[in-house]
Parts: structure tokens; sequence; C-alpha cells
């Protein structure tokens, strides 16, 4: 295994290029992408879910729950990464399980109507909204749960 030296703030640089790698190019540098998905911090969420979300990798993905599971007030870069139907569905849960004490989950679970009422309206309770909303669920949506 090669030792991997990179500063956790810079994990997102090494992430990217693998989530945009050929799966061979991955699969050759497996020993690499696991040692820094084993340093990733909540931080690095953001670029490790694109990882993810492009490689299938059941590594990352777990590594995306790790974090979440410790941090889930961070949930937004998740959902700001890819696309609710890409995440895994164990990374689904950790967020909508999250929802009664996390405004940030639970502004995610009421726009995927797993909760019936919307959190207090923040920056980051708007931000999560607005990147798991989709056109299907917004047409969905009441009128006055649009309003809101």
């Amino acid at each position: 295994m090669h030792a991997v030296c990179i500063d956790a703030p810079f994990l997102a640089s090494a992430f990217d290029p693998y989530a945009g790698a050929s799966p061979v190019a991955r699969d050759c540098h497996v020993d690499i992408l696991s040692s820094l998905m084993y340093r990733a911090e909540r931080n690095n969420l953001d670029a490790l879910t694109r990882l993810a979300a492009a490689s299938h990798m059941d590594a990352a993905w777990t590594a995306v729950a790790q974090i979440l599971r410790t941090a889930p007030n961070h949930a937004d870069r998740v959902v700001r990464a890819a696309p609710w139907d890409a995440l895994h569905p164990d990374v689904q849960t950790i967020i909508l399980s999250a929802a009664d004490p996390n405004d940030v989950c639970a502004a995610i679970a009421f726009v995927r109507s797993v909760r019936g009422d919307a959190p207090w309206i923040t920056y980051l309770t708007a931000r999560a909204f607005f990147a798991a909303v989709t056109p299907a669920v917004w047409t969905a949506l009441p009128k006055e749960r649009q309003h809101t």
C-alpha cells in the first residue's frame, strides 16, 4: 500500500480527479483511494460524495455515511454534490433519521415528503432544501408548502 501524505483540507483536490477518472484508473489506485477515504473529514463530504456517486465504490459510500453519523449538519454538502436518487440508500437513511435533532436534515426530509413540518428557514436549511428538491418533488408539493 502506498503512503499518502495529503492534509485533510486538500483531500478534495485528490478526490475530484478520481471522480472523473475511468473505472480502470480507479481500480489501479484503489490503495491510494482507500487511504484518502480513511482520512476524509466533513469538509471533504462534497468531493467524497462526487467520488462515491461517480464510482459506485462501497468504500466511498461507507466513508460518507461515517462522516454523516457524526456530522449530520453537513448533509447539505452531500445533496449539493449528487442528486438524491444517486445517493446510497444507507446515506439517505442517515440523513432522514437525523431530521429530528438537525434542521439541515429536517429540510431535506421535508422536501422528500418524509417530514410534514418545515424547519426554521436559515441559509443552511434553504441551501439543503433547494439542493435536495427536484422539479417533480417541487411540483408535487402543495402550494402552501411551496410558499413556506
